[in-house]
């Protein structure tokens, strides 16, 4: 990076540009008061739970077009809009009590997040160069996860004193992060006309492996696990606690173990190496699905099930993206980045699909039913990875050496 885009892009745009990422997981702050919000509205518990995946499905409809848009109206518009929408649309509950109304407001929330969802990555790739870009891309990670754990926070302290509709007040962040975004960021073009020359070290497949769209489908894959732990776990927990018990604080300290996960992801993966890190996560993620089954109201596995939920992600999202150049040409890395992305919106959308599926046929009432399957698929995964990257992988590669 040259001295010039250092000085014209300084630490008070990087913060502006950081903040609209804290609000990029704001649908799930309100998963510590579903319980109380389903009551409130009279629904059952997937009804309520709908109201935290369905953003994830409508943000794949503007997802799929920002970049599009962005070259159209700008980025910074594009961005600044996206974040607007959250804002207004996030505090609808506060003045209505009807679902269907409150549920139309999170199909906005999700169009909203999905302006920017891509974006909120390209704005810093192009702004920013070199080391200072990769720092910034880890950072608006773990800033995803510190705005959860800010929001979640708010939303369990406002709980006791203004009720469940009065706890959507916290979507007013939108519009501070909105107005500091507008003011400190410059409206930059989609394409630098002075990028650099490619970096030599960048290795790129080259054509598209069968292994890219793999990715996708394990995206989805472990989000299904991880969405259901987080919608679910207030509701197993109220269950076996007491309708009173505060889940909101607990669930911040598993949000804070995210924040830690995201920041250490370098590190972890230099130290264990890429298959070893991909085992960790799904392991951890499997080990959260056992504990909440097992728990049976056990307050400390209840605390290590939560935990074990979003330590996972910020260790299995950053993988998958590292290993798109060795699985698609760097033509292809945008779309397939995207792709990735979808997945995730997929997989979070089909988590209480999954969960009444499996109620369904197990006939079980019991609320945590769900992730014994969960975790006994995702020590599969890791079993059917280790037996192709140990035996069928290694041959192919001996063969195509021997040919």
């Amino acid at each position: 990076m040259t001295k010039e885009v250092k000085e014209k892009y300084g630490l008070p745009t990087m913060l502006a540009v950081l903040s609209v990422s804290l609000l990029l997981t704001s649908a799930n702050v309100i998963n510590g008061i579903l319980p109380q919000v389903g009551k409130g509205l009279g629904v059952s518990n997937a009804a309520a739970e709908l109201l935290v995946t369905t953003p994830s499905l409508t943000a794949l409809i503007t997802l799929i077009a920002s970049p599009a848009l962005a070259r159209f109206f700008g980025l910074k518009r594009v961005i600044g809009f996206g974040v607007l929408l959250v804002g207004i649309s996030g505090v609808v509950p506060m003045f209505v009590s009807s679902y269907p109304l409150i549920m139309a407001s999170r199909v906005v929330l999700g169009l909203g997040l999905g302006c920017y969802n891509s974006l909120a990555v390209t704005i810093i790739q192009i702004m920013w160069k070199g080391n200072v870009r990769s720092s910034l891309l880890g950072i608006r990670g773990a800033f995803e996860n510190i705005g959860q754990m800010i929001m979640t926070s708010i939303v369990g302290l406002l709980i006791s004193f203004v009720g469940w509709q009065g706890s959507f007040v916290v979507y007013l962040l939108a519009i501070a992060s909105l107005v500091w975004f507008w003011v400190a960021v410059p409206d930059v073009k989609m394409i630098d006309e002075n990028d650099d020359e490619d970096d030599p070290d960048d290795k790129f497949a080259a054509k598209t492996s069968p292994i890219a769209p793999l990715l996708v489908a394990f995206a989805a894959a472990y989000l299904i696990a991880m969405q259901s732990g987080f919608v679910r776990w207030a509701a197993v927990t109220q269950e076996a606690m007491g309708s009173d018990f505060n889940t909101s604080s607990i669930i911040s300290i598993g949000v804070g173990a995210g924040i830690i996960a995201g920041f250490a992801f370098g590190p972890i993966n230099k130290f264990l190496g890429r298959m070893n890190t991909l085992y960790l996560g799904i392991a951890i993620e499997a080990a959260g699905c056992f504990l909440l089954y097992f728990a049976n109201g056990n307050y400390p596995m209840l605390v290590a099930a939560i935990i074990c939920f979003y330590v996972p992600g910020p260790i299995l999202g950053p993988w998958i993206f590292n290993q798109l150049p060795k699985y698609a040409p760097k033509s292809k890395q945008a779309f397939w980045s995207a792709a990735v992305m979808i997945g995730f919106h997929v997989g979070i959308f089909l988590a209480p699909i999954a969960m009444s599926a499996i109620e369904a046929v197990s006939g079980s009432k019991d609320l945590a039913v769900s992730f014994l399957p969960f975790g006994i698929a995702l020590v599969l995964i890791i079993v059917g990875v280790f037996v192709y990257t140990t035996f069928f992988a290694k041959r192919a590669k001996t063969a195509a050496v021997e040919a």
